[in-house]
């Protein structure tokens, strides 16, 4: 459970501990994927019916996290009968630059 730094008012560096809440019935689609050039990164990506995107890494065990994950998200679709898009092992090059991030 790491937190981010962010700048406070007054120019100090504090830390911040944060959740991303999204319920099972926002989420549109589940990305597995890793860096190309470290394979140990490892990047779990959530995209939201209104088209946000989320990058999540550093989990204990990111296999176990990707398939519990995706279990309830497909568990929740079937009782709805609604569609999820599902990725599996997407290697590519990932750029981190501030706050915003690109895949090249």
């Amino acid at each position: 459970d790491r937190a981010t730094k962010i700048a406070s008012p007054n120019g100090e560096l504090v830390r911040v501990h944060y959740k991303v809440p999204t319920p099972l019935e926002k989420i549109k689609g589940l990305n597995e994927s890793e860096n190309m050039e470290k394979p140990s990164q490892k990047y779990m990506e959530i995209m939201t019916v209104d088209d946000f995107e989320f990058c999540f890494m550093g989990f204990l065990n990111y296999q176990k996290g990707f398939k519990y994950l995706q279990q309830a998200i497909i568990s929740k679709r079937l009782l709805y009968d609604d569609e999820l898009q599902v990725t599996f092992h997407v290697p590519h090059k990932r750029r981190i630059m501030g706050q915003n991030s690109y895949i090249v």
